[in-house]
């Protein structure tokens, strides 16, 4: 039976998403591991209280080295989040000897089936990224998406790693300069510069709404013996980037673009009941809890405003 490791970042804002990951990753992985590192105290001190299974935290502080704290007051959270990729892996890969392979993911992706298809597309590969296929609407944000991408334990992919953290420590902002975009587009440059870099363009692996409107007609959901099919490919993981939460019961369903109705049907709808149940996990906990609520953000300032409840 397959063992996957994953790692994750994780910060107040994004810990309902965080549980929400870890609940998919417990329903479709069954055997796996997940490192998450603590971008503060607050979600390193709720996370411990919750006691997660097969979770490692990793203190922030545990990571951090004299250059990342060097350009640390230069970059929003977000941006020294992105800036984080790179060095957790390293972390992960030199201080656990038996991990072979290792999946960073993003903390507001969510699975839907195992994620074995990913395995058997990465095969004998050193590293593993995923197609973004931009709708034309979308600004280019870059050839390939860093919300999942995977690294085995070899000196390439070690290679790889660390060209990537001397390029996120010099330059890794929320904003477009020539040909760079956050941590994003250096991965542009991988195929040319890395071996054993293997690309999926499978739709069902780390499609996002960046992908609504990119085919040549609705993409076609299909539903079989309880899973979703995304153009013939089953759905294994789906990144809800831009995805914000009002409340409880009101959500913006992604903050740059609106996403079809047979996506909110298949693939929002579950995520949102997943979020749902990570708010009653964590009120448990603490019943003054607004950590991950956009609370200034009205309504009326959603792209794709929603609202659903269970009752």
């Amino acid at each position: 039976m397959e063992f996957y490791h994953f790692c994750t970042i994780i910060g107040k804002e994004y810990l309902l998403k965080g549980l929400a990951l870890h609940d998919s990753l417990e329903k479709h992985a069954k055997n796996f591991h997940l490192w998450i590192c603590c971008l503060d105290d607050i979600s390193l001190q709720f996370l411990k209280r919750m006691n997660l299974k097969n979770v490692t935290l990793i203190p922030l502080e545990s990571i951090e080295d004299e250059q990342l704290l060097s350009v640390k007051k230069s970059r929003t959270p977000h941006e020294y989040s992105f800036t984080l990729k790179s060095p957790l892996v390293l972390y992960i890969l030199n201080n656990y000897n038996f991990v072979n392979s290792i999946m960073y993911i993003d903390g507001d992706l969510y699975f839907y089936s195992d994620p074995k298809p990913i395995l058997n597309q990465w095969g004998d590969g050193s590293i593993f990224i995923c197609e973004q296929r931009l709708a034309k609407n979308i600004e280019d944000s870059g050839t390939y998406q860093a919300g999942l991408i995977g690294f085995k334990r070899d000196s390439n992919a070690f290679q790889c790693l660390e060209w990537w953290r001397t390029k996120c420590l010099e330059w890794c902002f929320h904003w477009h300069e020539e040909d760079l975009w956050t941590d994003q587009k250096y991965l542009n440059k991988w195929p040319e510069l890395f071996s054993g870099v293997i690309i999926s363009n499978d739709s069902g692996i780390n499609i996002g709404p960046w992908n609504e409107g990119n085919y040549e007609s609705t993409p076609d959901f299909n539903v079989s013996n309880g899973e979703v099919y995304i153009n013939n490919h089953k759905l294994v993981v789906y990144h809800f980037s831009g995805f914000v939460i009002l409340n409880e019961l009101e959500f913006d369903l992604c903050n740059y673009c609106r996403v079809n109705e047979d996506t909110i049907n298949h693939v929002y709808i579950p995520y949102i009941r997943a979020i749902q149940k990570a708010i009653e996990r964590v009120k448990s906990i603490d019943d003054t809890f607004t950590y991950g609520f956009a609370l200034r953000m009205s309504r009326e300032k959603a792209i794709h405003y929603y609202k659903y409840s269970n009752n």
